[in-house]
């Protein structure tokens, strides 16, 4: 196939901006932190600078309203961070502090890790997430979830808490579906976004996928006109296309150790 077209990746990123600020699914729905994210971090990938003030101003004026998940609240400082807006970040740095997340879920910590990595907080785990990172420590043989087992790897690896990462790395790499992506379980349909999840999983690991050119070309065979699809024949979307861009980003770097 065709090497990327950087042009029209940035087109088909550009085509979903609302004149209002932000950017959104498709050209006919209104702008969302979702895709405003999904926009700017794609644009990171390939190297392109942005710095809107419709764009800024959308972000600004949306404040986190209605936004409960420490998902979202990550998303919204790096897009305020990416945009230059460092009174909100010093806001909420102090507001973070004070905010109720569940703090059981591995999913909530690990955002509040990549959060606190943006306010570059000098400490970003204390004892207490430690050791429920600790606690999520399972057998092998118990492991189902992909993008939540990349999570733990992750979390893991961060708090330099021992684990058996050649099982853990194996057992990833049997995932590996015949079309040469990732689902969210072991033997289910392939998907951009639990590729991505597998391949984190992998790098953390200082390992690569069974089939490295079988899933470079699954990332291929899910490419549009212009941007990408979460799996094959399906319409492009901002958030596939980011993760299509990370994942063949993060190939090209497995490719090199391997030689």
């Amino acid at each position: 196939m065709e090497p990327l077209n950087r042009s029209r990746l940035i087109r088909f990123v550009l085509s979903r901006k609302q004149k209002t600020g932000g950017f959104s699914f498709s050209r006919t729905t209104p702008p969302t932190l979702e895709d405003s994210y999904y926009a700017l971090r794609t644009f990171e990938e390939i190297g392109v600078s942005y710095n809107n003030k419709k764009t800024a101003r959308y972000i600004e004026n949306l404040g986190l309203g209605g936004i409960f998940s420490i998902r979202n609240t990550y998303r919204f400082l790096y897009l305020c961070d990416r945009l230059g807006l460092f009174d909100c970040l010093a806001m909420w740095k102090e507001k973070l502090k004070s905010q109720t997340y569940r703090k059981d879920s591995l999913e909530d910590i690990y955002y509040l890790m990549l959060s606190r990595e943006i306010l570059k907080e000098k400490t970003i785990f204390d004892d207490k997430l430690r050791n429920r990172v600790a606690s999520s420590k399972i057998k092998i043989e118990k492991l189902r979830y992909i993008p939540e087992l990349s999570r733990q790897i992750i979390l893991m690896k961060k708090t330099k808490i021992p684990f058996n990462e050649v099982m853990y790395a194996e057992w990833i790499q049997k995932a590996q579906m015949p079309d040469g992506g990732y689902g969210f379980l072991q033997h289910s349909t392939s998907f951009m976004e639990t590729t991505y999840h597998a391949l984190k999983a992998l790098e953390i690991l200082n390992a690569t996928p069974l089939e490295i050119e079988k899933c470079k070309e699954f990332i291929l065979m899910c490419r549009g006109n212009e941007g990408f699809g979460r799996r094959m024949i399906s319409l492009p979307t901002l958030e596939a296309t980011y993760y299509a861009i990370s994942n063949l980003d993060i190939i090209r770097q497995m490719r090199k150790l391997r030689r």
